[in-house]
């Protein structure tokens, strides 16, 4: 096994809540004192790496032995074991005040300035931290949150701002709003057996190991970053009903399917089989994790991707509008600019990748190039963009398609999520 300190990294870094009910509340101090009150006091909260992947363990046995049956999603295994956990993370804004300038010495400037590219600005008032609630249970998870939100009002804390995230229900659990399973693609770190594919060093997400290259993550930082990862938020609201409603129009004009068009734009097929290996360039997961590119080169902008649902399943025949539903994105990486960012804006926003004339990625893509700190345009179904799609059952080539965007930013932030045991003092 690997050498990473699994007691002191946080259990959403690695191996992942993987919880169906997750809170993530955005809050503020008041003032110095009263925010290294609230983080001193959460540290006991804080669940570990090794917490979380021992429950896990325990789980999977659980769930092997199928102690009711094979009918229930979890094998039965929640009847008799479940877990709520608790995690944090700080913005920039948060440390700044919390600590002295030390503190803050080296911090990259993509984290410091906490412009999301698409992302208009940062919430107001300023966000100082992220507390992140999950739980196997919709009533464990509102048993946790009165709790928290107790301790917020006896340390003079404000909550600014709560993102609410459930699995689908039924047989769309584990999977997005557009009908496709979702967060089984995790890189795999190496050393442990989480994730999947080509071994990824272990500092390309968690700071102080080797990374890729071989050189310690986090050099130049503040020795407090050691344990921890920085953090990427972004509320993506998904146009279900737009998304679908292309799709079927593509598909009459190219000859297909409605499903078979989708399931070449997501690289997948809505149970998660993957249409090829490796997946076509011009799908999504083939733009989100270019493979073909070699691995000294994809593996150092993989990222850590957790996040689930929120907003009522979609009904056929809605239209968009009437419903705010999408995704809770949250990526953890060692370093902000070259992982999410990267990923973010060239991998999956620029118009001449992977190849020139492209557009921008047919799932996620964008009308507008994603600058940072600037919003996109209102959206609209009308208001279209480029982008390519690989040809649907048929060998090579591919077909340029005018779509609108299919997903909008909303909210955005950086943070980072520190070691357990992280304080400051005045």
């Amino acid at each position: 096994m690997g050498n990473l300190d699994l007691d002191k990294i946080q259990g959403n870094i690695v191996p992942g809540f993987n919880k169906d009910h997750q809170a993530f509340v955005f809050v503020r101090f008041q003032s110095a004192e009263q925010g290294r009150n609230w983080l001193g006091e959460m540290q006991a909260d804080l669940a570990s790496a090794n917490q979380v992947q021992r429950f896990r363990q325990t789980f999977n046995e659980l769930r092997q032995r199928a102690p009711h049956g094979q009918d229930a999603p979890d094998g039965g295994a929640l009847q008799h074991i479940s877990a709520t956990w608790v995690n944090l993370a700080l913005a920039h804004a948060g440390i700044r005040l919390m600590a002295g300038a030390a503190a803050q010495s080296g911090l990259p400037n993509t984290f410091r300035f906490n412009r999301v590219p698409g992302v208009a600005s940062a919430a107001q008032p300023e966000v100082h931290a992220l507390l992140i609630v999950g739980a196997d249970r919709c009533q464990d998870l509102e048993d946790e949150l009165a709790h928290q939100r107790q301790r917020l009002a006896a340390t003079g804390t404000t909550e600014v701002q709560t993102f609410r995230g459930d699995a689908l229900p039924g047989a769309q659990r584990g999977h997005e709003h557009f009908g496709f399973k979702d967060g089984i693609s995790q890189p795999r770190i190496a050393g442990y057996d989480w994730g999947c594919g080509a071994d990824v060093a272990p500092g390309e997400f968690v700071l102080g190991y080797p990374d890729q290259t071989g050189a310690s993550s986090g050099s130049g930082l503040p020795a407090w970053t050691q344990n921890g990862s920085f953090v990427a938020f972004l509320q993506l609201q998904q146009h279900v009903a737009t998304f679908w409603t292309a799709m079927q129009q593509h598909a009459q004009q190219l000859g297909v399917q409605a499903k078979d068009l989708a399931s070449c734009v997501v690289g997948r097929t809505e149970d998660g089989a993957m249409r090829s290996t490796p997946p076509a360039r011009l799908s999504h997961i083939g733009r989100a994790y270019s493979r073909w590119l070699g691995p000294n080169e994809a593996l150092r902008h993989r990222i850590i991707r957790r996040g689930l649902p929120y907003g009522p399943a979609w009904t056929p025949g809605e239209a968009d509008g009437a419903v705010d539903r999408g995704l809770l994105f949250v990526s953890y990486q060692a370093d902000l600019e070259r992982q999410f960012e990267h990923v973010w804006t060239q991998w999956l926003g620029d118009r001449n990748f992977p190849l020139p004339g492209a557009g921008t990625d047919a799932l996620t893509g964008q009308k507008a190039p994603l600058q940072p700190g600037v919003a996109q345009t209102p959206w609209t179904a009308a208001s279209t963009r480029p982008t390519a799609v690989t040809r649907a059952n048929q060998m090579g080539g591919y077909a340029s398609l005018s779509l609108p965007s299919f997903v909008t930013p909303g909210y955005g932030g950086y943070f980072f999520a520190p070691a357990i045991g992280t304080t400051f003092t005045s």
